[in-house]
């Protein structure tokens, strides 16, 4: 995904070329500028799927529209993008919106990413995010300006230049919504897409409607994974043997298999090879899974051995977040599973494109633990089917501002650090992640699926994410790998979560504790944070990284201290009222 940029105001094209000047690391082409009397907008281009195109391609511009994006289109309606005629998605995008208008071509838009349109008739400015802001797109308005970026970063950069107020409030535009701004800057905002705020709503329960959500699930995250995969040359799928990425797998395995093309697949893999005869190893499950599969594992399957990561990891922490600048600390800047997911990201990204130069584009099983609540406390303290969907809506709610955010960053920036200072790969490329899970037409299907289909039983035992592991099931995945129990990327069978590191993040929390201003103690006072809490080195943290607009009258706050405050959960396991139990579908 590249990044993007827009200014308005009297000072925009300078403006502009500041932002693409911070945003150089979301790109591979010199930035691009299209600048009017009053607006401009930034384009960091990263091109891996269309490096035929020159540059000055981007944004496009036809009579009545100025467009570019950082993403994917995949189709609109029934209209997919790979089955289209344009040379590449952001024409595809463009003859959608001459012909329908940009709110009509918002509303069925199968895409992941952020929008920029300009509407040179109306002189009024579009900025779109996908249904689950993956990619993250953050903006203010400060005198005679409005400033917006796919990096809070550069935004807060912008307002330091501008001499703006330290705590000059950044926004986030909401998932699924798109905002307009006009010459005086008035800033309007609109929902164009609800699905994240409607899962689980189903109201039917029955063993009869969950055998056919399973298989209406299965459709769709198939076309969602065919839709992914690039039109031409090898791709990845990122594979770490639990149901997620497996059942991602098993997609592109029978997609590629259908269209007579399973040599263009690469498997990657993270794991401790000493262990791969233990069952909880994770390479010991890839292999049960591509054997299941009947694909060769000396063909098609390489590893990422934990020894590379543990080789490095010390010296990508003190560099990228032990630092002045920490440029891997995520929006919510918080430096524990955070930090480590994103450094070992980094690291795995960084040894994939280096060894496959061919590869651009990897599959990934990520945001199915957001969405089916994976994540082991999202399911404790919840005694009802509908607790638990509240819980997955607010985590989806905040997921531009965590866990989402850390693919990004380790795509951008930490994956141009390894290949430039671990592997001294001059002028390296980055990879385009590309998640399955995030389609809206996934989400649109589980709406209709009753809350405790979340959680049920299974040979006698009560698993998470169910009927997720169910459509894995019919998939092909291996029951002891679609029921695997979950181990956390940054603890389980590849642990990178050590003492070590443990002790070096609490110094570092020490040390931006150490000294308060009266406005920062006051500040914290209003936000309710102690000022010996773990919340409040948060909050310093945020000052160094340039991320106190965060928490200054943003929306997201009291969502974002509340996900920081129960990060140690704990409690009675919850159960369905309504169990369902099989034995097999």
């Amino acid at each position: 995904m590249c990044r993007i940029g827009v200014v308005i105001g009297p000072n925009a094209r300078h403006l502009g070329i500041k932002l693409a000047e911070l945003q150089k690391y979301g790109g591979n082409h010199p930035p691009e500028l299209w600048s009017g009397s009053t607006c401009a907008l930034m384009h960091n281009r990263f091109d891996v799927t269309s490096s035929d195109y020159g540059d000055g391609t981007f944004p496009l511009e036809t009579d009545n529209f100025v467009l570019h994006f950082n993403g994917e289109v995949y189709g609109w309606m029934n209209d997919d993008f790979k089955s289209a005629k344009e040379k590449s998605d952001s024409h595809f995008a463009m003859r959608v919106i001459e012909s329908v208008g940009v709110e009509a071509f918002l509303k069925d838009v199968d895409f992941q990413g952020s929008y920029q349109i300009y509407d040179k008739k109306n002189k009024l400015t579009y900025i779109a995010v996908d249904q689950l802001n993956t990619a993250g797109y953050f903006y203010t308005v400060h005198g005679d300006s409005f400033i917006g970026a796919s990096e809070h970063s550069a935004v807060h950069s912008v307002l330091s230049e501008l001499g703006a107020p330290s705590d000059t409030p950044i926004n986030i535009i909401k998932n699924g919504s798109f905002i307009t701004v006009d010459e005086k800057l008035n800033v309007n905002s609109f929902e164009y897409r609800d699905s994240y705020k409607r899962v689980w709503s189903g109201q039917q329960f029955s063993i009869d409607d969950f055998k056919a959500r399973v298989e209406i699930l299965n459709q769709h995250l198939k076309k969602s994974v065919d839709l992914r995969i690039p039109e031409s040359g090898e791709f990845g799928v990122l594979c770490s043997g639990g149901v997620d990425s497996s059942l991602i797998l098993a997609y592109a395995v029978k997609v590629l298999r259908e269209h007579g093309e399973l040599e263009r697949l690469k498997i990657f893999t993270f794991a401790d090879e000493a262990k791969s005869v233990e069952r909880d190893n994770d390479l010991f499950n890839v292999k049960v899974l591509l054997e299941a599969l009947e694909i060769d594992a000396d063909a098609f399957l390489q590893i990422i051995s934990k020894e590379f990561v543990d080789n490095y990891k010390d010296r990508v922490y003190k560099e990228t977040v032990f630092t002045e600048s920490p440029f891997l600390v995520a929006p919510v800047p918080m430096l524990g599973a955070g930090s480590r997911h994103m450094v070992a990201m980094s690291l795995i990204l960084g040894w994939i494109v280096n060894h496959n130069p061919a590869v651009k584009v990897i599959l990934t099983g990520d945001c199915a633990d957001e969405i089916f609540a994976g994540y082991n406390p999202m399911s404790q303290n919840i005694f009802s089917g509908n607790e638990l969907k509240e819980r997955v809506v607010q985590k989806l709610n905040d997921l531009p501002l965590n866990d989402a955010s850390r693919v990004a960053l380790s795509c951008f920036h930490g994956t141009r650090y390894v290949s430039e200072n671990i592997l001294g790969i001059s002028n390296p490329r980055p990879v385009e992640v590309r998640q399955p899970f995030t389609s809206h037409k996934v989400l649109n299907v589980l709406e209709g699926c009753h809350p405790d289909y979340l959680i049920g039983k299974y040979r006698g035992e009560w698993s998470s994410k169910f009927i997720l592991r169910n459509a894995a099931l019919l998939a092909g995945v291996p029951e002891e790998i679609a029921f695997r129990k979950k181990l956390p990327f940054h603890e389980g069978a590849t642990a990178l979560r050590n003492s070590e590191f443990e002790s070096r993040e609490i110094e570092f929390a020490k040390l931006e504790n150490t000294v308060f201003s009266a406005d920062e103690v006051e500040q914290l006072k209003k936000l309710g944070i102690d000022p010996n809490s773990p919340g409040s080195a948060m909050y310093r943290v945020a000052n160094r990284c340039g991320l106190q607009g965060l928490f200054a009258g943003n929306s997201f706050s009291d969502s974002m201290l509340g996900h920081v405050n129960s990060t140690d959960i704990s409690g009675t396991e919850y159960l369905p009222s309504k169990p369902i139990e099989f034995t097999s579908l």
